[in-house]
């Protein structure tokens, strides 16, 4: 999977980070962290995406995703 930096650069997608970046903002509001079943809805919803699209995911669409699911 690939994404789209908004510099216009393409890089290999990298879960871990966005893995990284939820937990701190868990764990910035006093919780342990985020738990399994919110990454493993998260990474189903990247894919649905992914097949959507020319194979390359956007920043933004991977922030979209985030913030929805978070609601």
């Amino acid at each position: 999977m690939q994404v789209k930096k908004r510099n216009g650069e393409i890089q290999e997608f990298d879960f871990q980070k966005i893995k990284d970046a939820v937990n701190k903002a868990f764990v910035s509001t006093g919780r342990t962290g985020a738990p399994n079943i919110f990454f493993e809805n998260l990474e189903h919803w990247f894919n649905l995406v992914y097949k959507q699209t020319d194979n390359i995911l956007t920043v933004e669409s991977i922030q979209n995703i985030v913030e929805t699911q978070l609601m």
